[in-house]
């Protein structure tokens, strides 16, 4: 086959690239391509998904998924963006690399990873076991609720849905809230509104810890199977008795 080379000059701008990431049998060409447009930008270039669309004939759930391939095998890495009061502001900051590094390690100072397990919720899906899940939220310490919630729930929530998980986990806990979440989407009720339901009522009941939030609502579950309600209550309180209504939430 023959080669047709460019002669490079002013007017054909060439980059200096490592080209291991070319040869990567593991990466499908789409991500290969995109690497090669990344790494085509100066450093600390900041890269938005629109930008890319704008140069390319693929749409923003491609350039998203082929992202997620590229941080699968360590050539990006990304970090929540935060405000400058410390809180959650959405969206992510991205890390490039020419040559992979453990996709294992979100907070890179070097390429070996610290906790040495991936978070539950880079996994690509939930987990089954609600004694589990709660025992992984509890053993993690990295894990925050608008991550969990941009994985599970809806991958760009607007101000308004940030707010609330800022406030809940103020008045709550983190880890009260990603429970909340998890629950939520393990049930396919992927909607704010369904996991504020749950806090609330948490919070009505003096819910403080993810043992006391387990125990409460696998009870709830149970009372909700059995068609069991209390008497001589009002119907708000039978309402919360019983186990949440995921099908009106989508579930």
């Amino acid at each position: 086959m023959a080669v047709f080379r460019v002669k490079k000059d002013k007017d054909n701008p060439y980059i200096v690239i490592n080209k291991n990431f070319i040869y990567d049998k593991r990466i499908s060409l789409k991500a290969k391509g995109l690497m090669a447009y990344f790494l085509s930008r100066p450093d600390n270039w900041e890269f938005y998904i629109n930008e890319i669309c704008e140069n390319t004939s693929d749409k923003h759930r491609c350039i998203s998924n082929t992202i997620k391939e590229l941080e699968a095998y360590g050539y990006v890495t990304r970090d929540l963006k935060r405000s400058n009061t410390g809180k959650f502001a959405g969206g992510y900051d991205y890390i490039v690399y020419e040559t992979p590094i453990d996709p294992k390690c979100q907070n890179v100072d070097s390429a070996k990873c610290q906790s040495g397990e991936t978070p539950i919720w880079q996994k690509g899906s939930l987990l089954n076991n609600d004694n589990k899940l709660n025992n992984d939220i509890n053993n993690n310490k990295d894990l925050n609720p608008i991550q969990v919630y941009q994985e599970n729930i809806f991958h760009s929530p607007g101000k308004l849905e940030l707010d609330s998980l800022n406030s809940w986990s103020e008045q709550l806990s983190d880890k009260l809230v990603i429970l909340a979440i998890n629950i939520a989407a393990k049930n396919n009720a992927r909607r704010l509104e369904y996991i504020e339901k749950i806090l609330m009522d948490w919070d009505s009941r003096g819910i403080k810890t993810t043992e006391q939030a387990q125990v409460y609502t696998m009870q709830r579950n149970k009372k909700s199977k059995k068609g069991e309600i209390k008497g001589g209550s009002s119907s708000e309180d039978n309402q919360s008795s019983q186990g949440y209504n995921f099908k009106r939430f989508g579930g």
